[in-house]
């Protein structure tokens, strides 16, 4: 007869802290991810990091070589930059962060919004 004993998972681990979660998000980020939700919401975090990262960095080094960095704006940077913004609002919203978090995201969204809006807008009249 066999025996039908289960092991005990390791206590912090996987298994124990986030059964049937991806390990790769518990391993890199501490986030239990297991339905499509936090799917999502873990997918928005990353194309947010990632836009800021393959749009931002160029500008802001490009900028300080030529040192102007307060004339300086690209319209890409600030369009890429809201877009960041916005899957970052969606991800802190879906994943039911506190308040102030959301709030937060939700006003340096609008903020980007306002300055590329203000940007075109001189642009167009300059």
């Amino acid at each position: 007869m066999a025996s039908t004993m289960k092991s005990t998972p390791v206590p912090g681990s996987l298994e124990a802290e986030c059964p049937g979660g991806l390990d790769w998000a518990w391993e890199s980020l501490g986030e239990c991810v297991v339905n499509a939700r936090d799917k999502v919401s873990i997918a928005f975090g990353v194309l947010s990091i990632v836009c800021w990262f393959i749009f931002g960095i160029p500008q802001i080094v490009t900028n300080c070589m030529k040192k102007i960095p307060d004339q300086a704006v690209s319209p890409f940077l600030l369009f890429f930059w809201i877009l960041g913004d916005s899957l970052n609002f969606t991800g802190a919203f879906l994943t039911n962060q506190l308040f102030l978090q959301v709030g937060l995201r939700f006003n340096v969204s609008v903020w980007t919004v306002y300055l590329y809006t203000y940007l075109r807008l001189m642009h167009l009249y300059i």
